[in-house]
């Protein structure tokens, strides 16, 4: 106050009034604005047993403690939390050495047969429909389905004559018809890599769905050719003498093609053979960014784990969004709108997403969880299982998160 009044007295009499380094300008320590009886009570009353602000704080103390495993979910960063849990590592590896070493659906791709001319070329041609579209087969088929079949050199189709006709040598004409079998022949042994087939003027319902396509130099001794969904060439077997072909080996033809058409099937077009290099090639790249995924998560670094995933996964999805290109634009494959719709959600939705940010893993592993379901479903594919336990679980953990943060507005 002695300050003060010093001050103001100078300035009544007009003298100039100098800073003072001993005077402060700062603004007041908001703390300091609290009255001490508050701080008083609050301490005091915290210290009281049975108090409701003492029982509040305990009660919330336990929960936290209690969830400790459980209350990085509600945090933005819940896949950072998982990677540096070792049991979920761990599942990392045993996901990626399954998706790695379990054998593809389709074919054994990486070994694709190729014809074998060693003992010469074939003489007889026979294609059989075992299953047609409107399922009968056996011996209630009574037509293979078909107008015609031949075989292929190159992108050639080897001509067909009417037998007898004195040009005729060296190429085929049909020896045969018996109910679901048509059998060629030719009067000098030909090499051949691929087929096609003229398909029927009928309904689709009569196209062959299950057939086999054989080949022989004496009609004695046959080999069969199984081409598995028609996507290439899967193995070539022979067939016991006097004895039918294994239903194992059939080969499948699932696309319905257009009317009075004639469709090639070449064994050495890479096109049509990407399809079942596309599924192996996606499969590998997955089980590559898991596999980095946990090696980068084990030794701490994080943020590049994530990247990793992200790679791997977005690989993937480039790989089976051309698959989805090939087919539908060669081969008369059929087209896998299921691949698809998973390269896309995997692009959009989970986990190239997780890249910009993690916060909403849970969420966005649900509603792809749920995409790929739904599509699974509709095509009765066994894959639904599998969306199955991975919707599970994010619905679970999604819970488990939402109970917490209830408990913790109730405390």
């Amino acid at each position: 106050m002695a300050a003060e009044t010093e001050i103001l007295a100078a300035e009544d009499e007009g003298q100039e009034i100098l800073p003072q380094s001993n005077i402060s300008c700062s603004q007041p320590d908001p703390a300091e604005q609290i009255p001490h009886a508050w701080l008083d009570y609050l301490v005091e009353s915290s210290q009281m047993q049975g108090h409701r602000l003492q029982d509040s704080l305990e009660e919330a103390r336990s929960k936290i403690f209690s969830h400790k495993s459980f209350e990085v979910l509600c945090s933005s960063h819940p896949l950072t939390w998982f990677l540096s849990v070792r049991i979920f590592q761990a599942l990392l590896v045993v996901i990626a050495v399954l998706l790695l070493f379990a054998p593809p659906f389709e074919s054994a791709v990486w070994s694709l047969a190729s014809l074998d001319q060693s003992q010469g070329g074939s003489r007889l041609f026979r294609f059989t429909a075992r299953r047609l579209r409107n399922g009968l087969k056996g011996s209630a088929i009574l037509s293979p389905g078909l107008q015609s079949f031949g075989v292929l050199q190159g992108d050639c189709l080897i001509p067909r004559y009417p037998q007898g006709d004195a040009n005729a040598g060296g190429y085929l004409y049909v020896d045969e018809r018996r109910g679901a079998s048509v059998t060629l022949k030719s009067d000098a042994p030909l090499s051949f890599d691929g087929w096609y087939i003229l398909t029927s003027n009928a309904s689709s319902e009569f196209d062959p769905v299950e057939f086999t396509l054989e080949s022989s130099g004496d009609g004695e001794h046959w080999k069969v050719y199984v081409m598995p969904s028609m996507l290439s060439l899967d193995r070539v077997v022979p067939v016991p003498v006097g004895q039918d072909v294994a239903e194992s080996d059939f080969s499948r033809m699932l696309a319905p093609f257009q009317r009075n058409q004639i469709v090639k099937f070449e064994w050495n077009d890479l096109t049509c053979r990407w399809p079942a290099y596309a599924r192996v090639v996606e499969r590998f790249l997955k089980a590559s960014g898991l596999l980095f995924l946990g090696a980068c998560a084990y030794w701490g670094k994080f943020d590049a784990s994530v990247q990793m995933l992200f790679l791997g996964y977005f690989l993937a999805a480039i790989v089976g969004i051309s698959n989805f290109i090939v087919t539908v634009g060669s081969c008369n494959l059929d087209v896998g709108y299921a691949a698809l719709i998973e390269s896309l959600t995997i692009l959009l939705l989970f986990p190239c997403p997780l890249m910009i940010h993690e916060c909403l893993v849970l969420e966005l592993g649900a509603a792809s969880s749920a995409i790929l379901l739904g599509v699974e479903a509709a095509l009765r594919s066994n894959g639904a299982y599998m969306r199955i336990v991975q919707l599970l679980f994010f619905l679970v953990l999604m819970a488990i998160r939402e109970y917490l943060r209830a408990s913790s507005r109730k405390s």
